[in-house]
């Protein structure tokens, strides 16, 4: 946590364009005093209600044999659940005009962030906060008059966030990895599509999901995925449409070199996968998307979401072996499987709110099945093991087919997500681990033939 006597560059920016006076130099100042001294700072748990009482019951006893949404359906019910894939924001009110406009800048004081947000009225909710940060804002009129200077913590483990348009979408940090250590907050995004373009045919056979416009990206979400650091994407569908199972020229994954969502040029590139998990000792495209994710994340230090259409099923299984790889329990990767029995996706879509319960256990989703079976052999059983069996079927289950990841990429991926350094790390490293010559980028660029009978 960052207790440093500062000012946040949003006030300074504030002063620099505002003549707002010392009041607002001096509230900065006794903010960052008070956080230092550790008093009076106010704070926010961003988990909701229905996300709080699912996580109060701890970690999956029997993994891959239980799902909570069934055992505890008198408490965690659909009425509580349904839409509930939204964070809690920090909400700030003021004095003033309601019908007037009023300028928010506030400040991630942890990472040095600047934001700034324009409101008509007198309230306005600051979203997709970081779990452990401290931030400050300064709310300020017409006229550059501060109204309201403040600072506050935000609280919680399970970080969901809120992108227009879109829906179940959370980052994969807070989760407790190897040796105890969380995952890092955002680096990973997990969630539903991010384009969902339509066709005429498509338009005629998907008319009960309603209107097409509803799959248009608004400039409202675009600007969230900024704030929100993301400045890469995995598409897990086989087509870059409506999630379907994908005919591109008979390709089975690949990248795509034009940006998928036109924010900034060469910020987005686009991999199609569909199966991997789904039939493990065929398809390699897991292996691919994560060196693709490896790529992307450490070397070129650029925040990913992967996603499909629901970030239910194929996401689900790729969030499952990254978190088995990073050395999550496994009763806490079932648990965030579930995680998308809260998704608003139904409301977006066709204008009613849906229940979509994916069971963590082997009776339930076929990509929860046969991910738990690749990962979970039978004579396989806790933490430790299931993390090298996620480290071995990437660096060596197709490895005579050259889809291989070196030894050295997956341990950096894990010191990085980890926040470890080589020496924390040494404990946890498989001597057996194997390095190979080839890049990263030649596994995730390889072709492989797609059957569509296959799916």
């Amino acid at each position: 946590m960052h207790k440093y006597l500062i000012i946040p560059l949003a006030v300074l920016a504030l002063l620099t364009s505002c003549a707002a006076g010392s009041a607002v130099k001096d509230t900065a100042y006794s903010l960052a005093r008070r956080h230092r001294y550790g008093t009076n700072t106010p704070t926010v748990n961003i988990e909701n209600r229905a996300v709080q009482q699912y996580l109060s019951y701890g970690p999956y006893a029997d993994f891959g044999s239980t799902s909570y949404f069934e055992t505890h359906a008198d408490v965690l019910n659909r009425e509580l659940c349904i839409d509930q894939d939204t964070p809690v924001g920090f909400d700030i009110e003021w004095t003033g005009d309601v019908s007037r406009n009023y300028t928010i800048a506030y400040t991630d004081v942890n990472t040095g962030r600047d934001f700034s947000k324009s409101v008509v009225g007198t309230h306005y909710s600051i979203i997709n906060l970081v779990p452990g940060h401290y931030y400050t804002y300064v709310v300020s009129d017409e006229s550059c008059q501060a109204v309201r200077v403040g600072d506050f913590e935000a609280t919680g483990q399970l970080r969901h966030v809120t992108i227009a348009d879109s829906w179940n979408y959370r980052d994969l940090g807070g989760w407790k990895g190897l040796g105890d250590r969380p995952i890092r907050y955002e680096w990973l995004y997990r969630g539903g599509s991010l384009n969902g373009t339509w066709t005429e045919t498509e338009k005629a056979d998907y008319h009960t999901v309603g209107s097409p416009a509803n799959y248009v990206f608004s400039d409202e979400g675009k600007q969230q995925i900024q704030d929100l650091g993301i400045r890469a994407e995995l598409e897990l569908r086989g087509r870059t449409d409506e999630g379907k199972w994908g005919d591109e020229s008979g390709i089975h994954s690949r990248a795509i070199l034009e940006p998928h969502i036109p924010i900034a040029t060469d910020d987005y590139l686009q991999m199609m996968t569909d199966g991997g998990l789904t039939l493990p000792l065929k398809y390699y495209s897991v292996v691919q998307d994560v060196a693709f994710i490896i790529q992307k994340v450490v070397y070129e230090q650029k925040p990913l979401a992967f996603h499909c259409k629901s970030g239910a099923d194929r996401t689900g299984a790729m969030g499952m072996i990254i978190e088995a790889l990073l050395g999550v329990a496994p009763g806490d990767i079932a648990r965030d499987y579930e995680l998308t029995a809260l998704s608003h996706e139904k409301r977006i879509l066709n204008g009613r709110s849906s229940f979509q319960m994916r069971r963590a256990d082997q009776t339930g989703s076929d990509f929860f099945r046969r991910g738990f079976t690749t990962l979970t052999p039978p004579s396989v059983d806790g933490t430790s093991l299931m993390q090298a069996q996620a480290y071995y079927y990437l660096n060596q289950q197709f490895a005579d087919q050259g889809i291989a990841i070196s030894a050295r990429d997956l341990d950096a991926f894990i010191m990085h997500m980890l926040g470890m350094s080589k020496k924390e790390y040494a404990p946890y490293r498989h001597a057996w681990g194997k390095n190979y010559d080839h890049s990263l980028q030649s596994i995730y660029s390889k072709v492989q033939p797609f059957d569509p009978k296959d799916k």
